[in-house]
């Protein structure tokens, strides 16, 4: 399961969270909860629409690199 932060549009910042993800297999030990995030600056354009996720899904789409245009 994942509870999705970050929203489409908003700037995000190398480091911060885009997402928190509950693994249902692991509960039991420390990979039970995880706190994924950007590993650069981004602005996130969609998330996956469901918070029910399969190993592996993209969760999100992302501009990087990007500018303001003045």
């Amino acid at each position: 399961m994942v509870e999705y932060t970050a929203k489409p549009g908003q700037q995000i910042k190398q480091g911060d969270t885009l997402a928190k993800v509950l693994n249902i297999d692991d509960l039991d030990n420390q990979y039970g909860a995880q706190i994924i995030q950007a590993p650069c600056d981004l602005i996130p354009i969609l998330h996956f629409p469901s918070a029910s996720v399969l190993s592996g899904t993209q969760l999100y789409k992302c501009f990087t690199n990007y500018f303001d245009i003045d």
